[in-house]
Parts: structure tokens; sequence; C-alpha cells
């Protein structure tokens, strides 16, 4: 996946958490961060696939959206783990989920995959936020 589409992926998980991002208001949080100036057009520019900040800008934007940096500097797979989160989120917030109930386990759903899955949702919820609103 491109950069360019990794940090459109930030902006994409953030608002569907209820978040205002724009590109406006991430170069002046991220140039804040670095104490230099950032303007729109830099983000602009990131989100076409115009330029590629240099790793500091990278990391910053990461951490503006609670993202790894390797998130945006890494490796490819540290960029498909992470990816695989957010898929995960968006899958969430699509299918409308906010719990499972699971009430008879058989071979196909065993009790530590039942487990990992609540965890991996409730680390989701708290991250990202529950996509139904609901309060934990």
């Amino acid at each position: 996946m491109s950069l360019s589409a990794r940090v459109q992926k930030l902006f994409d998980a953030a608002n569907s958490a209820g978040r205002t991002d724009t590109a406006e208001s991430v170069a002046a949080a991220v140039g804040a961060a670095l104490s230099r100036t950032l303007s729109r057009a830099d983000i602009q520019a990131l989100l076409d696939g115009a330029d590629t900040p240099d790793n500091e800008v990278l990391a910053t934007v990461a951490a503006h959206f609670e993202a790894p940096a390797s998130y945006l500097t890494g490796t490819p797979e540290e960029q498909a783990d992470y990816d695989a989160q957010l898929d995960f989120y968006f899958s969430l917030t699509t299918s409308q989920l906010s719990t499972i109930a699971l009430r008879a386990r058989n071979a196909n759903m065993p009790s530590a995959a039942v487990n990992a899955l609540t965890n991996l949702i409730n680390e989701t919820h708290e991250k990202y936020g529950d996509p139904n609103g609901q309060v934990s």
C-alpha cells in the first residue's frame, strides 16, 4: 500500500471515530509538535502522493493519529501488521458490531480463540472508540 493510502487510512480511521482531522489541523498539530511550520498544502501533498517528507514528519503524523511510526516509516511487514488492525476496526464499524456473544463453543471456536477475539475487540474500542458510541 502506498504511503499516501496509509496516511489517508489514518484520516479515515480518525474521522470514523468521531474526530474532525483535516489537512490543515494535522499540519498545525504536527508543525507544533516539531516546532516548525507545516502548511495544509504539505499534508495535502502527502495525501496526494506528491511528497514524501522526512521520517521525523512521518513519525509525528503517525503519533498524531496514535499509530505506530512504523506504519508510515517501517518495513512492509510492520505496515501490514498495523494495516490489519485498521481493517479490523473498519470491519467493526461497518458491521455495527459492538459485542460478541458466544454461548456455544465447539471445536471450530476454542476458548483461546474466543478470548483472543474478545480482547482484540476491547483493545480496538479502547484505541479508536466504540463504533456504536457505547461507553465501556
